[in-house]
């Protein structure tokens, strides 16, 4: 990896490449976030079987959303090892990624909310803050934003061509599980019970998951190829700082 480029392509071919690897790593929590997804569509099935005027709709969706969520969190552990091999999620450290997270979360809304302009700039630069704060996990981690600021700095736009990229690989797949849902629904209430088991439960659901959880990988392991590319840009900084 060339520390004096930020090779975004490379980074989701990386991703990409990596992905089936990373899931064959986490198989485990992979194969029952799989189960739970058709489980919880069974329920919502039954749920609008049973009601007599049932006010939802069955959102296989939605439950493979979930699933891929928590199963997402095994996927994460195993592409922040590539960065860091001694990697291990702790309640401790889960816990302040997630509380991280929400702050990014808050900082960026309230900075569109303010300005647009601001909001993208805080969105860039310390979009790295919570995935710093399990990379660099220690016993005196830096502040993850202070830390993020320290990367992105002279990489502004190169970071934002990457979220940017994130989050259109993320509409699309949520794009295609929509059209794919809605194609296979299409008339499908009318056939039953019966119907919307194998469809919604069986097919549906299970692929929706098997997408999403792929999606959750490619995107950690960018996330990751990046992140080392923004470290090895900072120490050529670093040292020519230092040269000079």
């Amino acid at each position: 990896m060339n520390g004096g480029s930020l090779p975004i392509v490379d980074a989701f071919g990386y991703g990409w490449q990596n992905a089936m690897p990373a899931l064959r790593a986490t198989r485990t929590p992979v194969l029952i976030g799989l189960g739970g997804t058709v489980l919880l569509t069974i329920a919502q099935v039954w749920l609008f079987a049973a009601l007599p005027e049932p006010r939802f709709k069955v959102s296989p969706d939605d439950a493979a959303g979930f699933a891929s969520a928590i199963a997402a969190i095994w996927v994460l552990q195993t592409a922040i090892r590539r960065a860091n091999p001694a990697f291990r999620y702790t309640l401790g450290n889960f816990v302040a990624s997630f509380a991280w997270t929400l702050l990014y979360v808050l900082i960026t809304f309230a900075g569109l909310v303010l300005l647009i302009v601001p909001g993208v700039w805080l969105g860039t630069r310390l979009f790295f803050g919570p995935y710093v704060r399990l990379i660099e996990d220690g016993p005196h981690p830096a502040n993850p934003f202070v830390r993020s600021l320290s990367l992105t700095e002279g990489a502004f736009w190169s970071t934002l061509v990457f979220v940017i990229a994130l989050f259109v690989l993320g509409e699309v797949t949520d794009s295609i599980i929509n059209g794919f849902v809605e194609i296979l629904r299409r008339g499908g209430h009318d056939l039953g019970f019966g119907y919307q088991i194998v469809v919604e439960a069986l097919i549906v659901a299970p692929i929706a998951f098997l997408l999403l959880i792929f999606l959750e990988a490619v995107w950690s392991l960018a996330t990751v190829y990046f992140y080392l590319a923004l470290c090895a840009r900072e120490g050529d900084r670093l040292r020519a700082s230092a040269g000079g």
